[in-house]
């Protein structure tokens, strides 16, 4: 059963760092992103920053294909790297709200 979360996403109130793997293939990460911010521009939430990774897959793993397939395998050969900007995307984001105070 399908929900629709932009009643929700319209009521968020706090800054959202938006993470997704450009190489996605579970996800339309476009679509989710442009959902996102049109729902902050209509509540008027300025706290949005959206970043794509554009060689990870759904899990942020380092991916060729996105493929649920491809990632099943990389978790079977302990091979699932997350790619590097993910955690620094996450501390910079942290350090920026943690400073703005």
């Amino acid at each position: 059963m399908f929900r629709d979360p932009l009643p929700e996403i319209k009521r968020i109130q706090c800054p959202v760092l938006f993470l997704a793997g450009g190489k996605d293939t579970q996800v339309d990460v476009k679509r989710a992103a442009q959902i996102y911010r049109s729902a902050f521009k209509e509540s008027g939430n300025r706290e949005l920053r959206i970043r794509i990774f554009p060689n990870a897959g759904h899990a942020m793993h380092i991916a060729n294909t996105g493929s649920i397939s491809e990632l099943r395998q990389l978790i079977a050969d302990k091979e699932d790297r997350l790619v590097p900007e993910y955690f620094r995307e996450i501390r910079e984001f942290l350090e920026r709200r943690i400073s703005d105070k």
